[in-house]
């Protein structure tokens, strides 16, 4: 067989390609390369540059720093490994690395090692700055509905967090505004008195000197006397006042319309919609629109304006989609007294000078007829609450021994127009209909809520609402 020659064809040292045997050995100082050359060796330079460093992040508690040595490098040549350490503690061991490291200064060294073992290091002071804290709950817009404009109302104090800090997070609120008008009134312990309509908290968070601010919007409602979902029409010399004093707020949650007439007088106005005022209306309160407002001749607004304004309304009253099916009728004839309990009934017509008494429970009727001079009844027992399906007819009264409206409330399915043609107590649900309170020999008493409102010509309207008795 014949002999392996040895090919070095040049090479000085290290084995030749051909038989693998030695082309020479190097002298002390030199190293053979990948060549077969004899070369000197050369520690690696490292080199590292730096992103700009971000401060620390409220919510983690750590800041973030870019760091990158790919610019290190080796005279000899050959491949390089990276080290990244801080107190002798292993970071990392890529060329390009993202720390993220806590308030306070850091030394990062970075040590780059060729394969002769040789190394070379370099180091960079990385400073974490500490932040202002986040909030993290409680400042988005909020609507608050009260029974009383003049009573302090509690606001959910916002919750904020600031993991950099070495104290604690403290919150506190001053109000900057009301209905425009610029303010500065301190939230003590989440309270504070706020008029209806728009106001605007300014909470700020304070940890290790370092403050950060939010600002919310909290509309401020009476509970719904007056609430309409499309639609809000005060006609001329209509009337809207408050049980317990004053005038009343009314709301319009839709975007048609809001009107009070000629000589209107009522509290203050919370509208989605644009607002109409006509010659001499009175609003003893604000006007507070998600659109504008417009008014005619010698209009009073005793508590300002405020337009485009960002609205947080209550939620509107919402009903089943369907109630039982009956079969019973109760037809009174006119002068009659009659008792039912409780329950379903198809057609309730109650004649003139008849009435009707109801124990507490839930009806269900799918026609509900008071006529001229009739009373629905209630017993005094306990509360009642009446589903209608689909038609409502009211020209008689409603009674109650304990005279609380929150003892009767109807709720109205139907779209079918509601003329409430006598005075009405209680209160009237009917999210699907329009709803006519007529100028009748008193006030009607009580809440009204419905897709659409008309309060009649020189009618009076005393609110007053669910839970306020």
């Amino acid at each position: 067989m014949p002999q392996c020659v040895p090919n070095c064809n040049g090479r000085a040292c290290g084995p030749d390609p051909t038989c693998g045997e030695s082309c020479g050995t190097c002298s002390n100082g030199t190293s053979c390369n990948t060549q077969g050359q004899c070369i000197g060796m050369h520690a690696p330079v490292a080199v590292i540059v730096s992103s700009q460093p971000m401060a620390c992040d409220a919510n983690t508690g750590m800041g973030s720093v870019v760091l990158d040595g790919s610019k290190s490098s080796d005279q000899d040549g050959g491949s390089l490994q990276f080290a990244w350490t801080e107190s002798a503690k292993l970071l990392a061991s890529t060329s390009v690395v993202t720390l993220s490291l806590g308030v306070g200064v850091h030394t990062i060294t970075l040590t780059v090692r060729d394969s002769t073992g040789l190394s070379g290091t370099a180091t960079t002071s990385v400073t974490i700055t500490k932040s202002a804290p986040v909030f993290t709950g409680n400042v988005e817009a909020i609507s608050i509905a009260t029974c009383s404009t003049d009573a302090p109302v509690a606001l959910p104090i916002p919750t904020a967090i600031d993991r950099c800090a070495t104290g604690s997070v403290t919150v506190s609120g001053v109000v900057i505004s009301k209905n425009g008008s610029k303010v500065s009134i301190p939230v003590v312990s989440g309270s504070v008195v706020l008029p209806v309509g728009t106001s605007i908290v300014r909470w700020s968070a304070t940890a290790d000197g370092l403050t950060t601010t939010a600002d919310q919007v909290v509309t401020v409602t009476e509970k719904w006397g007056v609430f309409a979902s499309s639609t809000l029409v005060l006609a001329d010399g209509a009337h809207i006042v408050r049980s317990s004093g004053g005038h009343g707020t009314v709301i319009n949650s839709g975007p048609i319309v809001t009107w009070a007439g000629c000589d209107a007088q009522l509290g203050s106005i919370v509208s989605v919609a644009p607002v109409t005022l006509a010659d001499r209306a009175h609003v003893f309160g604000s006007v507070t629109t998600a659109s504008t407002l417009m008014k005619f001749n010698n209009v009073l607004i005793r508590d300002g304006v405020v337009e485009h304004a960002k609205l947080a309304l209550p939620s509107v009253p919402s009903l089943p989609s369907s109630i039982p099916t009956n079969t019973t009728d109760v037809i009174m004839q006119p002068g009659h007294q009659q008792s039912i309990r409780a329950g379903g009934y198809r057609a309730v017509i109650v004649a003139s000078r008849s009435t009707l008494r109801l124990a507490t429970g839930t009806y269900y009727l799918d026609v509900l007829d008071l006529e001229p001079q009739s009373t629905l009844a209630l017993d005094g027992s306990g509360a009642v609450q009446i589903y209608v399906r689909s038609l409502i007819v009211f020209r008689g009264t409603i009674s109650d021994p304990k005279n609380a409206t929150d003892n009767v409330q109807i709720n109205y399915l139907g779209t079918n127009a509601v003329y409430l043609e006598a005075p009405f107590f209680g209160a009237l649900v009917a999210p699907k209909a329009s709803v006519t309170l007529r100028s009748v020999s008193a006030p009607h008493v009580g809440s009204f809520f419905a897709k659409d409102i008309l309060v009649d010509a020189h009618a009076s309207v005393t609110t007053r609402p669910i839970g306020c008795q």
